[in-house]
Parts: structure tokens; C-alpha cells; sequence
């Protein structure tokens, strides 16, 4: 038997090792030059064509379409959402253009179709409408079966968006 010094078993190593991985490289080359030749479409006859079996790779621009998706979303594309019309908003001849909100009382600044200002407070009539409700900012009113909810206009920016 062969006596080796540490030194020896050192380099030995070394050796193999890197005949493992060039060993290791040149059979991932080999195998990619097959698949790679395996994947090149022929060409027909008549130059420039593909053959139909064939697919050509798919551009870069073909492919940012898929790596710019975010993960996080569906794999599948949501049906596209019903389309709601806007209710037709009735015009009323009352406009609501402010509201006094105290414990007891409730009253309505309206504003009437010829210009004049008046100010009703809650069961009072008012342009031909009967006042339901005064809230901050809102007021109902009902004219036989129909009942409208009447806003001010401005109420809701200062108020920033809240119901009361």
C-alpha cells in the first residue's frame, strides 16, 4: 500500500474535486446542446418560414406581459362587473340650503323655487312637501306616497364625509 502525507491527501482532493465539477459541467453542456438542438424548429423550404409544428420562442415584450402580473391576484380574470345606470335624481322645486339642530327643535332653511328663503321646522309645509325629518345637514320631505331626502350642498366637505 501507497503511504500518503496530509499534504498529498490535500492536493488528491483538491483533484478530484475539480474533476467532479468540470466531469458535472460537461455533462450539463451536453445535455443542453441535445435539448437545445432538440428545440430548434426546422425550416421549410421556402426561406424565412417556420415550420407549422413548430412555435417560435416568445419575445421579451411577449414575456413582460407575464412577469409584470402581480402574484397576489387571481389566476383566473374576474368577470367583468354589471354596469349599474345612475338613478335619474328628481328635480325638485325645494332646495335645502341649511338645518338648526337643538334638542327640542329642528329646523330647515329652504330655499323655494321662486328665490324666497323660509325656515320650517319639523311636521311644517313647505312648498307643497310635508317635512319628515331635519337632521345636520339633510332634511326628508314627502309629498303624498314619495318621500325625497334633500342635502346641503356643503354640508358634507366641512362635516369631512360623516353621517350623523
Amino acid at each position: 500500500m501507497i503511504a500518503l502525507r496530509a499534504r498529498t491527501w490535500n492536493r488528491l482532493a483538491v483533484a478530484v474535486s475539480a474533476a467532479m465539477i468540470l466531469g458535472a459541467a460537461g455533462l450539463t453542456a451536453r445535455l443542453c446542446a441535445v435539448r437545445v438542438a432538440w428545440m430548434v424548429p426546422e425550416v421549410d423550404p421556402a426561406p424565412g418560414r417556420i415550420a407549422a409544428a413548430q412555435r417560435p420562442a416568445p419575445t421579451l415584450a411577449e414575456l413582460a406581459v407575464i412577469w409584470q402580473r402581480d402574484l397576489r391576484q387571481p389566476v383566473v380574470d374576474r368577470p367583468p362587473e354589471a354596469q349599474r345606470e345612475p338613478k335619474p335624481e328628481c328635480k325638485l322645486e325645494l332646495q335645502l340650503i341649511g338645518t338648526a339642530v337643538e334638542r327640542e327643535q329642528r329646523y330647515g332653511v329652504f330655499q323655494l323655487a321662486d328665490g324666497r328663503a323660509v325656515v320650517r321646522s319639523l311636521g311644517g309645509d313647505v312648498g307643497g312637501y310635508t317635512i319628515v325629518e331635519i337632521t345636520r345637514g339633510r332634511a326628508r320631505v314627502r309629498s303624498g306616497a314619495r318621500e325625497y331626502e334633500l342635502r346641503v350642498p356643503w354640508y358634507d366637505r366641512i362635516a369631512g364625509n360623516t353621517r350623523p
